[in-house]
C-alpha cells in the first residue's frame, strides 16, 4: 500500500524557501566596479603631473579623497599604490576609479595583477581636462570604504608616443617595463627605442617585442623563442645584435 504524504504542501514550502535563500545571496558575489568620494578633494588644487618621473600630487592622502588631475589628450597617465610602479605601496587594500568630473567611469582597479591587495591604472587619455583619482579602502567586504591612513598615490605621465630608452635597471628582459625610462610601460610600434652603449644588462628578447625605429649603440639578443617587430628603421651604431639559434 502506497504511503500517504500527509505534509504536500510542507515540501513546497520548504522547496520555495530554499530557492528564496539561493537568490538572496547569490547577488552579494557580484564583483565591484567603481567609488565616488563625490567632491571631498585633496589636495584643493588640480595636480599637474611632470613628464617622466614617478611623484605624488601631495605626501598625504586619506582613503576617501579625490585627486584633481590635468592631463593631456594622447598622454598616458599611471596611477598607483603598487611598490612595483612608483616604489611606494600602500598598507591597506586600496582601490583606485578614474572618473570624468561629471563622474563617467573612465576605469577601475583593485587587487592589479603581481601587486597584492594594491591598485594600479594605465590610462591613455582621450582628451584634454582634467580627470577625478578616487582613493579608497576595501575593509574585508565593504568597498569604497574611508580611513584615515596617510596614502601616497604615485602619478606618472608619458608623452604620446615618447621614445623609450633603455636603462636595464631590473633585469636584461626586454618585456620587462621596469628596464625602460617609461615607468613600467613596455614600447609599442608607436614608439621609438633607444638602446644606449651599456657594459651590463644589455636587453634580451625572449617572447614577442616590438618598436617603430630602433637605434642601438649597444648590443641586444633576439634568443630562439624571441621575435623583434621594428616597424620602422633599424640603426646599428657602434653596437652588436645577437642571434641566438636554439
Amino acid at each position: 500500500m502506497e504511503k500517504e504524504d500527509f505534509y504536500p504542501n510542507d515540501r513546497k514550502l520548504r522547496s520555495k524557501t530554499v530557492l528564496l535563500f539561493i537568490f538572496f545571496i547569490v547577488p552579494a558575489f557580484n564583483s565591484y566596479g567603481q567609488c565616488d568620494n563625490g567632491t571631498n578633494f585633496y589636495p584643493s588644487a588640480t595636480y599637474t603631473p611632470a613628464v617622466g618621473v614617478w611623484a605624488p600630487a601631495t605626501a598625504s592622502n586619506y582613503a576617501g579623497h579625490v585627486i584633481k588631475v590635468n592631463v593631456k589628450i594622447g598622454d598616458v597617465y599611471q596611477f598607483s599604490t603598487c611598490s612595483g610602479y612608483g616604489g611606494v605601496s600602500a598598507s591597506y587594500n586600496t582601490e583606485l576609479t578614474l572618473s570624468q568630473t561629471d563622474g563617467t567611469l573612465l576605469t577601475y582597479s583593485d587587487d592589479y595583477s603581481g601587486c597584492g591587495y594594491q591598485s594600479y591604472i594605465s590610462w591613455t587619455a582621450t582628451f584634454t581636462g582634467v580627470v577625478h583619482l578616487h582613493l579608497n579602502a576595501i575593509n574585508i567586504h565593504t568597498h569604497c570604504s574611508s580611513n584615515s591612513i596617510t596614502t601616497q598615490v604615485m602619478i606618472f605621465r608619458s608623452i604620446a608616443n615618447a621614445d623609450f630608452i633603455w636603462t636595464g635597471a631590473v633585469s636584461v628582459y626586454w618585456n620587462n617595463g621596469g628596464n625602460w625610462d617609461q615607468g613600467g610601460l613596455l614600447p609599442t610600434a608607436a614608439n621609438n627605442c633607444i638602446i644606449p652603449y651599456t657594459l651590463s644588462n644589455n636587453p634580451v628578447v625572449d617572447a614577442i617585442a616590438v618598436c617603430k625605429d630602433l637605434l642601438s649603440a649597444g648590443s641586444f639578443t633576439v634568443m630562439p623563442n624571441g621575435q623583434l617587430n621594428v616597424n620602422g628603421k633599424l640603426t646599428d651604431s657602434l653596437g652588436f645584435i645577437n642571434v641566438s639559434s636554439g
